[in-house]
């Protein structure tokens, strides 16, 4: 099996990346600032550094909302032919916000109370009418807690708005959820969460980001708090990512996701070793991924051969016309290879009119 990892060689993708050395037999690191696409008609080339990419039974690839669409048009290029825990349309959703929250909304995720507007005029006109404060006002880009704003009156409200109107760009306006100035961070690796920590703001700051100054600390969380994080990553089209999570009085309301997530915090406060929960899981499903399609290849060429192949208890019949080479039968080389045998192995054959049985026999 082989492996791959496309990123920005944070620290964090460099953990991944010697985790996933102890599963794979080979794995491969690609700097996102030296990918390259050929786009023609009907295809897609990714290269590094000029030279086309060999093929791969997975790639893991991560990098910030900067890149959103490389990412996006990398991940199209290849996800059929490997596994890639992200879908192609996964990046610009986890990439933007907006687009988290709309995702969340149709995957009937709970989440705060949301608002979208395009412009601050008609905002400004809904906040003054029906707006409970305080209430968070979020921007489609950034991380590490930037883009989310924070007013608690009207008249900072108002002031926020200003600012953003020199964006022109759509924005959030959501309900403020109290939660002590603390969130929940939770790993996601397909329908399981790896690992959580509560993350606690610093004193003065709203936002519990470890890189806004926020502390981490373990903690176990129930099982309708894991359906929310799990829900909301498949939502995004994300197997591999972060989710951001709230307890308000209604319960859990997820906030955000994040497809690259920092992996130092949530370490060392969980004592987990994140990185390799991620590769493990990369490994199981990129083998399952190429057991499925070299399945489905050996059932069209099988089609294709006229063979139909037959359950019957643990064996698999073929019935099939048969070819032969002088007086030799030839057996298909997808069949040979349905059955792991090669071309150095022993074999004892029974024959009975009407019957033949091959059986490979064991190696000393």
């Amino acid at each position: 099996m082989k492996g791959c990892i496309i990123s920005q060689q944070s620290l964090s993708s460099r953990w991944i990346e010697a985790a996933m050395k102890n599963y794979f037999d080979s794995v491969d690191s690609f700097n996102l600032k030296d990918i390259e696409e050929c786009l023609e008609q009907g295809k897609m080339t990714i290269m590094h550094k000029g030279k086309a990419l060999e093929r791969y039974d997975c790639v893991y690839i991560r990098g910030s909302f900067r890149y959103a669409n490389l990412l996006e048009s990398i991940a199209a290029a290849i996800e059929d032919e490997c596994y890639t825990p992200i879908t192609s349309r996964g990046f610009t959703i986890g990439h933007d916000k907006i687009l988290n929250m709309i995702a969340f909304a149709l995957g009937k995720v709970p989440i705060p109370r949301s608002y979208l507007f395009s412009n601050v005029k008609k905002a400004k006109e809904f906040l003054e009418k029906n707006a409970n404060y305080p209430i968070i006002i979020k921007i489609p880009n950034g991380t590490q807690g930037k883009g989310v704003l924070y007013a608690d009156s009207y008249a900072s409200a108002s002031s926020v708005l200003d600012t953003l109107s020199a964006l022109r760009q759509p924005f959030l306006v959501q309900e403020y959820v109290e939660s002590g100035n603390s969130d929940l961070r939770v790993i996601v690796a397909g329908k399981k969460v790896v690992a959580a920590m509560m993350r606690r703001a610093k004193i003065g700051e709203k936002r519990a980001n470890i890189h806004a100054g926020g502390e981490g600390e373990p903690v176990l969380i129930d099982d309708k708090t894991k359906e929310v994080a799990v829900k909301a990553a498949k939502s995004m089209g994300a197997s591999i990512c972060a989710i951001d999570i709230l307890y308000g009085a209604k319960g859990p309301v997820a906030i955000e996701g994040n497809l690259s997530p920092g992996l130092q915090g949530i370490t060392r406060a969980t004592k987990i070793d994140v990185a390799d929960e991620i590769a493990r899981f990369l490994f199981e499903e990129s083998k399952n991924f190429m057991e499925n399609k070299n399945g489905t290849a050996t059932s069209k060429l099988f089609k294709e051969l006229g063979i139909t192949p037959v359950k019957a208890n643990q064996k698999t019949s073929f019935v099939s016309s048969l070819n032969f080479k002088g007086n030799n039968l030839l057996i298909p080389k997808e069949i040979f290879k349905e059955c792991n045998f090669n071309s150095d192995d022993e074999f004892e054959i029974f024959t009975d009119k009407g019957y033949l049985e091959i059986k490979k026999l064991p190696k000393d």
